[in-house]
């Protein structure tokens, strides 16, 4: 059985908002039942996340100040497709990525992707594991600044239990990586 899918009014989409990282618009739409109603979405480029595999075995996550939730957050290496004027591949932006805010460069592997909020946005993260990784540093945005941490595996499952990593980005990335992995 396939479920009904909701038709989009022809011509109804309205941008509310727009900035260089999203656009906020809504539209109408028409439930299978002929009911109209609104929805609004944002809209953003997608994004790339990294798990970055250390030589030691370990695993690098980085801690970083969050203006909305006004704390700081451990989290894998993640950020926009969009760099500056263009949109990159998201394994292009991975390897940026990882560079800016891991500073570390690997051997790239795709082992999935997912909505981080699929309710309310189009956005599609990708999620990659970093093998092989060495130093390799380039210059953050300034509006970014990192701490560096290295876990095993088990010391980042027991963050999670307890309640230390806690953003859904980045326990997403960990689910994937755990089926990559077999953990």
């Amino acid at each position: 059985m396939e479920l009904k899918a909701w038709e989009t009014v022809p011509g109804s989409r309205e941008v509310m908002h727009e900035n260089p990282y999203y656009s906020v618009y809504r539209e109408k739409f028409i439930l299978p039942s002929g009911k109209e109603g609104m929805y609004h979405v944002v809209q953003g480029d997608p994004a790339a996340m990294i798990v970055p595999l250390l030589p030691n075995g370990k695993i690098r996550m980085v801690k970083q100040y969050r203006y909305i939730s006004q704390e700081e957050s451990l989290e894998f290496p993640c950020g926009s497709t969009r760099h500056g004027n263009r949109v990159d591949s998201p394994e292009e932006a991975a390897i940026r990525e990882l560079a800016e805010e891991a500073h570390l460069g690997g051997i790239l592997k795709s082992i999935g992707n997912f909505s981080p909020w699929n309710g309310i946005s189009s956005e599609r993260c990708f999620v990659f594991v970093a093998e092989e990784c060495s130093e390799s540093i380039m210059e953050a945005d300034e509006t970014e600044e990192f701490l560096f941490f290295d876990f095993t595996p088990k010391e980042i499952a027991n963050l999670i239990r307890e309640g230390k990593i806690t953003d859904g980005m980045s326990l997403a990335a960990w689910v994937l990586f755990q089926t990559y992995a077999n953990l």
